[in-house]
């Protein structure tokens, strides 16, 4: 993993898509747990820490997914709640990460 931002306390990387299942992922590291993204062509999938009413608001297709460490977590963990335009698309809560993914790709 290569980190691109230092600085005391945050770390952010750009993630190897073969690590992330051929998704482009972002991982920053922040001071109690990382913030996660894998992101496909027609939308999102994100940790906890992202905010879905903003996600909401701008339009974008997101899933969301809780509990995850590592980029590579988030294609087996299952969709807690997602934007009314991913849901368009297909995703439900309950269905894993991957599954969501690749309805948004």
């Amino acid at each position: 993993m290569q980190s691109l931002l230092k600085s005391t306390n945050v770390k952010m990387a750009i993630i190897s898509e073969t690590e992330a299942g051929g998704y482009t992922a972002v991982k920053v590291d922040l001071h109690n747990s990382p913030l996660l993204m894998l992101v496909a062509d027609k939308g999102y999938l994100m940790c906890g820490y992202l905010n879905k009413e903003v996600a909401e608001e701008q339009g974008d297709a997101t899933a969301i997914v809780r509990g995850v460490k590592e980029p590579k977590d988030l294609l087996d963990a299952k969709v807690v709640n997602m934007t009314s335009k991913a849901a368009q698309m297909g995703v439900k809560t309950g269905m894993t990460g991957r599954e969501a993914l690749e309805l948004m790709d």
